[in-house]
This record gives structure tokens, C-alpha cells and sequence, in this order.
């Protein structure tokens, strides 16, 4: 008869004791700032990889425009949109590692 209801005190004091547990582990990445001092004046980390990503799309068009990649390629907005975000994307991955 009491079963159910035991069973329910059970589920429940568990839920009381895991849900803050789990919440302090999820608040533990929150200690680290992603910040890089640049002359004294923090900038967010994306900002500064984002300005790279960019910088080496345009490295990559130099390139292309030299070799006379940039004739072939079918939708080079695109192309060098992707470059950018996949060097951003890449330079944080390492900046976090």
C-alpha cells in the first residue's frame, strides 16, 4: 500500500540532492574570463580571433588571386566566408586546448 508513495519519497529526495549537485558542477566553467589583455584594455577572445579569421581570409584571396585559383572558383563569397569562419573556429579551438 505505501509502495508507491515510498518510492515517490525516494525519487524525490534524490532529485533534492542531485539537482544542486549538478548544478554546482555546470557553474565550475564560469571561473575563467575568455579575455586576452591587449595594452592594458581586455577584448573578448572571439573578437580578436575573428579579426585573424578574417586577416587570413584575405591572405588566402591573395593567394588564389596569384595563382589564378580565383577565376575557377564557382562562388568565391562563399569560399572565402568559409575560410574565415573555419580558421576562427580553429584558432579558438586551439586557444581553449
Amino acid at each position: 500500500m505505501n509502495t508507491k508513495t515510498s518510492t515517490r519519497d525516494r525519487r524525490h529526495r534524490a532529485r533534492t540532492f542531485v539537482t544542486p549537485v549538478l548544478m554546482t558542477a555546470f557553474c565550475t566553467g564560469c571561473t575563467h574570463s575568455p579575455t586576452i589583455s591587449v595594452f592594458g584594455s581586455f577584448f573578448p577572445t572571439w573578437l580578436l580571433l575573428a579579426l585573424l579569421g578574417v586577416l587570413f581570409a584575405f591572405l588566402v584571396r591573395a593567394i588564389c588571386v596569384a595563382r589564378h585559383w580565383d577565376a575557377a572558383l564557382p562562388a568565391p563569397v562563399i569560399f572565402y566566408l568559409a575560410c574565415a569562419i573555419a580558421f576562427t573556429f580553429g584558432s579558438y579551438l586551439v586557444w581553449l586546448a
